[in-house]
């Protein structure tokens, strides 16, 4: 679990731990504990921002996904 996010940390990748589904961050806000995560996008990461990105707890997150 991360407990907070920083701008160089867009577009790392990252597991949801519940399911193992790798994703990538879009989005954070740390008040609110939020990050907004891209876990489809038919494996064209380098284009993740053209995607829509899913609301996930900071607590359901792992930062050691990886392809």
């Amino acid at each position: 679990m991360k407990d907070k996010f920083n701008d160089s940390d867009i577009g790392m990748y990252i597991t949801y731990v519940p399911t193992g589904e790798i994703g990538r961050l879009k989005q954070f806000d740390n008040n609110s504990r939020v990050a907004w995560v891209v876990y489809k996008c038919g494996d064209n990461w380098d284009q993740y921002q053209n995607y829509t990105a899913q609301a996930t707890d900071y607590i359901a997150l792992s930062v050691e996904g990886s392809l």
